[in-house]
């Protein structure tokens, strides 16, 4: 097992070679903040605290001090558990017991364990061992008697909370993202949503699913939320753009079209308000009355993906973002911003290199075609003083190499438009390289090596080396979210990404190729803050 260790804010870390045995410690700037995409967001019942799970491998805990009308938010601690080299670590799900006893955790954890926790001290009091993949989502019964969980080995499963075992499962077709439960009448049900579009009640006395509905497409993360008070099950469709409203036994009541893409729901602790997080543009965040199901507000400071919700309280809305890794308090009748916390880092959208110079920008224009975000600052491998880039000319990447181009199309699994890149030979399609879930989903940024490897980068960290035929050549072990820019110079690869970080690369390194995939690691990682 890794342990982390969280140094003072600096500027650089350098990593010995390529050198990251198992037992290794791993070396991490602490920034103050989630430095990858934040999944979930949890608040403990007195409203002093909430709690951050992110792509980061860190859960932060975060204390609210109120003032006046005002509040303040600051970092209390941190529960560290379990990392490891590219995914493994990753926090997908948090959930708290509602006497704020036990903290679960879930993801992409050794063997697929959840992890419980201790949540006063960050003591690890015990694994639940039954998944056979990553856990996607968590989440506590209102007693606390049961936990229900849902992942990638296609299962939901109900866990006894007194004699911490399983005391349910059932399965669905595909992956499961989305979990919540509730009582009526003595009974307890379960309602949960997946890849394979259905949504499914399961009664528990009955031990068996009594009705399930087609959505037409798949349900993602922390996208159910159930109120007993209105009577209504509340799921998010992004894709369909679309939120479903059902009854307590899945019968459907009303469809709402949205011009976001939904993702993400929070129940407010009275039930009345229900907050909708947004996927694919617009960006904006949603709230709607479940007595009404009428829109009440809609908050527009995030950029990008915004998966992670929770209410404070009833008129304060938690949402967390992925590009700056922020956290927003927000009005729910307004959708007034009331303040940002976060750590002290941006999102890389560009890099380059000339020499001992690294260039790179924090600043994304959409108007501007791939790789080609403007470089803001540079610093000099020989002083690391940052300075102003100017008009000084660095080397980015180029998607075209003698007789061979680079370009990208729809496809795969969940249909994005960058998911497949199309390697041409004399404006022929020689080879295609289609990304799933496991490594990256897109091509978001790509082009040659000056020998003719092709370099992708994508989402979860995930950077990748492949050859004219489009096989893999090397995988690159180091970022933990998006990979937004790369630039290639002589022997040296340059990435940065939604991470906040600027990573040299040796591309040496691709030389030992074999025919079996290489890993390669950072030569150094680079965090330059804000200010």
């Amino acid at each position: 097992m890794k342990r982390y260790f969280l140094l003072p804010l600096i500027f650089f870390v350098l990593f010995s070679g390529f050198a990251f045995a198992r037992q290794t410690p791993i070396l991490r700037v602490d920034t103050g903040g989630h430095v990858a995409l934040i999944r979930d967001i949890v608040v403990h019942p007195s409203g002093r605290y909430f709690i951050t799970g992110s792509d980061d491998k860190t859960i932060r805990v975060w204390r609210v001090e109120r003032k006046g009308q005002g509040f303040r938010v600051r970092e209390e601690r941190k529960i560290l558990g379990q990392i490891g080299d590219g995914l493994e670590g990753k926090t997908y799900a948090i959930a708290l017991s509602p006497d704020a006893r036990f903290l679960a955790v879930g993801g992409y954890m050794e063997r697929d364990y959840i992890r419980l926790y201790d949540f006063s001290t960050g003591k690890l009091l015990r694994v639940l061992k039954g998944h056979e993949n990553i856990v996607n989502d968590l989440s506590f019964s209102e007693d606390g008697r049961y936990l229900i969980s849902g992942g990638y080995d296609k299962r939901v499963i109900i866990w006894d909370m007194k004699r911490f075992k399983k005391a349910a499962e059932y399965k669905h077709d595909n992956f499961v993202y989305a979990v919540s439960s509730f009582y009526r009448q003595g009974a307890f049900y379960v309602v949960s949503g997946a890849d394979d579009h259905k949504i499914k009640l399961f009664n528990f006395e009955q031990n068996r699913v009594i009705r399930e509905y087609d959505a037409g497409e798949m349900v993602q993360n922390n996208s159910i939320s159930v109120s007993k008070r209105y009577g209504v099950i509340a799921v998010a469709v992004p894709n369909k753009r679309k939120i479903l409203f059902f009854d307590l036994q899945l019968n459907l009541r009303r469809k709402i079209k949205t011009d976001t893409q939904p993702i993400g729901t929070a129940l407010s602790p009275s039930e009345k308000f229900l907050a909708v997080g947004a996927g694919t543009s617009p960006r904006i965040c949603t709230v709607y009355d479940l007595k009404t199901l009428k829109k009440v507000s809609e908050f527009k400071k995030h950029d990008n993906l915004t998966l992670a919700l929770a209410f404070l309280d009833d008129n304060t809305v938690l949402s967390g973002g992925e590009n700056d890794e922020e956290i927003w308090l927000w009005k729910a009748k307004s959708g007034d911003g009331i303040l940002k916390a976060g750590g002290r880092g941006k999102t890389v959208w560009a890099v380059g290199i000339s020499g001992s110079k690294i260039g790179w920008g924090n600043v994304w224009e959409c108007s501007v075609k791939k790789h080609k975000n403007p470089l803001q600052k540079y610093f000099d491998l020989q002083d690391f003083r940052v300075k102003n880039a100017g008009n000084l000319s660095f080397e980015r990447i180029s998607t075209r190499w003698g007789q061979y181009s680079l370009s990208h199309a729809a496809g795969g699994d969940y249909g994005y438009s960058d998911a497949v890149l199309v390697i041409k030979k004399h404006g022929d399609v020689a080879a295609r390289v289609v990304r799933g879930s496991h490594d990256g989903y897109r091509h978001r940024t790509y082009g040659f090596t000056e020998n003719g490897l092709i370099v992708s980068g994508g989402s979860n960290g995930q950077l990748w080396a492949y050859n004219t035929s489009g096989q893999k050549v090397a995988r690159f072990i180091g970022h933990l979210g998006e990979v937004w820019s790369i630039a290639t110079q002589g022997r040296w690869l340059v990435s940065g990404g939604s991470d906040q970080r600027i990573i040299l690369w040796d591309l040496k390194r691709l030389d030992e190729y074999r025919g079996r995939t290489l890993s390669i690691y950072p030569t150094l990682c680079v965090f330059v803050s804000s200010d």
